[in-house]
């Protein structure tokens, strides 16, 4: 093949990966794997059908972990394919929905992660390899924020996260477009200034807006001066920008304006999630509510509308139906009954069926090098200070994590966590460390 034909190979590689990173943030652990699975059958048919292609190469880490994944064995030759490094649990904003505005739901010392910490997890981080510098906090107030981007992009990583972009200075746009940081999700849940400066508490709109035009400014000006034979639209040059909308009963008709807004600020797409309800203070918010699927219908059919006027192609991905299906109401109380012995009783045999892949994919590494299991959960798997990260990832806490995710008995955060449920009602025992079993 010729070098052009190369390179367009490698630009379907990184949209079909953006993709599958997008699905994550918008639609959780499901809409990872099915699409990392669709970017794998894509580059194995592509090796096999391309005239002239080399003979097939051993399999990346994403093509053996999505192998083996099938079996799902307690002990794994592929090494995580998503890392989290949960950058600071601080933040600089405080929106009403987020669990840090809740002190009893998240833990109480919060810190940034140490370049020390962040060098533990550099082994994970190849080309192929995806990481999200995000976690609880606002990632941009780590002070060290972009050495750890010119670490893992040294690394040929593919590297992601969330922002409310407050904090996008001229010197952090500019390493972002340099380093080319792959994609910068903000979080933008509001079509007029005054719904998003009231659900993202301490936001400013007008700022966030010029910071973002500031961005796709320096982001035309790197394209003018790269040697490239395609022509890039802007929407596709690093950071892709994508806006997230967590969606809730106060701002769901705005949803088409957050679209058209999406548009004009030449993103690739945004991601519509419901709210979680981390707290009974919020869940009037909650969209599981019968008397708002005529709301939530007609801002969807708008949303698409809007969508479809952009003359690049723009991706909408809103929830799915089981997100929005109504839920019982035990489930969809944030109230109900907190005995663990009657939650895991009403729910032991819809989840007995319910396989979550996190174990077999995910590796997230909180702000002091502790592992937990997921971003939801605070069972330590290891420590990165202490071990080293493919230590931890086949290490007995994880085996022992495999097994019971195979089972009927999953381990107690995952008999209540409402992603595996289905429903929007966080259940505050996950923040409870007496509450977890051993494994």
């Amino acid at each position: 093949m010729g070098k052009d034909t190369h390179r367009m190979s490698d630009a379907a590689d990184r949209g079909l990966l953006g993709k599958a990173w997008g699905s994550l943030l918008g639609k959780g652990p499901a809409g990872l794997g099915r699409d990392l699975r669709d970017y794998a059958r894509w580059r194995m048919t592509r090796r096999d059908d391309v005239v002239g292609a080399p003979a097939p190469h051993p399999l990346s880490n994403l093509e053996l972990n999505l192998q083996e994944i099938q079996q799902l064995p307690e002990t794994l030759s592929s090494r995580p394919i998503l890392v989290y490094a949960e950058a600071t649990t601080r933040c600089n904003l405080h929106c009403f929905m987020c669990r840090l505005s809740f002190p009893e739901t998240t833990r109480q010392v919060r810190e940034h992660m140490t370049l020390e910490t962040f060098s533990r997890i550099e082994p994970l981080l190849e080309p192929g390899s995806r990481l999200s510098l995000f976690g609880l906090g606002e990632p941009l107030m780590n002070p060290n924020f972009v050495e750890m981007l010119r670490i893992a992009k040294g690394r040929g990583a593919f590297v992601g996260l969330n922002s409310n972009a407050m904090l996008l200075t001229e010197r952090v746009a500019r390493a972002m477009v340099e380093l080319e940081q792959d994609l910068l999700v903000i979080s933008f849940s509001g079509g007029t200034r005054e719904t998003y400066e009231r659900v993202i508490t301490g936001a400013n709109y007008d700022r966030v807006l010029d910071q973002l035009r500031r961005l796709n400014e320096l982001k035309a000006a790197a394209l003018s001066t790269r040697d490239s034979a395609l022509s890039t639209p802007i929407e596709r040059v690093k950071p892709v920008l994508q806006l997230q909308f967590t969606a809730m009963r106060d701002n769901i008709a705005e949803l088409p304006q957050a679209v058209r807004l999406a548009i004009d600020l030449r993103c690739a797409g945004l991601v519509a999630m419901p709210l979680t309800v981390v707290d009974a203070s919020i869940a009037d918010q909650s969209l599981l509510s019968p008397d708002l699927q005529p709301r939530i219908e007609r801002a969807f059919k708008e949303a698409r509308e809007v969508a479809a006027t952009a003359d690049y192609p723009f991706e909408l991905q809103l929830p799915s139906g089981h997100q929005l299906s109504a839920v019982s109401a035990q489930q969809a109380d944030p109230a109900r009954d907190s005995a663990p012995n009657a939650q895991h009783s009403a729910l032991s045999t819809e989840h007995s069926a319910r396989i979550c892949h996190e174990p077999w994919q995910t590796f997230y590494v909180r702000d002091d090098g502790r592992v937990n299991s997921c971003c939801y959960s605070n069972r330590i798997m290891g420590d990165v200070r202490e071990q080293t990260a493919l230590e931890i990832w086949n290490g007995e806490m994880y085996r022992r994590f495999r097994a019971r995710m195979r089972s009927a008995n999953k381990p107690s955060e995952c008999q209540v966590c409402h992603v595996l449920r289905g429903d929007d009602s966080y259940d505050q025992r996950i923040d409870d460390e007496g509450f977890y079993d051993e494994l």
